[in-house]
């Protein structure tokens, strides 16, 4: 049997309308697994989360720490399953065009950022 992919990112106190458009852009070509970590108190972004076939795993974390404490949160679920690969991304300002998994990576570990600075960024610095 063929392992899954696994998309996986944090979403503390967001709102559905700002993971709305993450979800079901990569749930028009992605069916593997998407695992949002989100806070105990974010039971609404839960409900909607899963009804787009998403693992959600609740955390007791300030929204302020989760920048650098994600990474942790990460690495513990990660150490108790299995994945073929991983991509490990923001949620809210991001959508997909297709698969994240049929581009054709040229290492083990791959890592992305925008083509301009933010302040060169016509779009992004506004």
């Amino acid at each position: 049997m063929a392992k899954k992919n696994l998309v996986i990112t944090a979403a503390f106190g967001f709102g559905i309308d700002q993971l709305e458009l993450f979800v079901k852009s990569l749930r028009k070509f992605y069916f593997d697994d998407i695992c949002f970590f989100i806070g105990n108190e974010d039971a609404k972004i839960e409900e909607e989360l899963k009804k787009h076939n998403c693992i959600c795993v609740k955390n007791k974390i300030n929204k302020k720490d989760i920048q650098l404490k994600r990474y942790q949160l990460f690495y513990n679920f990660l150490k108790e399953t299995s994945y073929e690969n991983i991509l490990c991304c923001d949620s809210r300002d991001i959508y997909f065009q297709t698969n994240p998994f049929e581009y054709q990576f040229n290492n083990e570990i791959n890592f992305f950022q925008e083509d301009k600075a933010l302040q060169d960024c016509p779009y992004n610095s506004n």
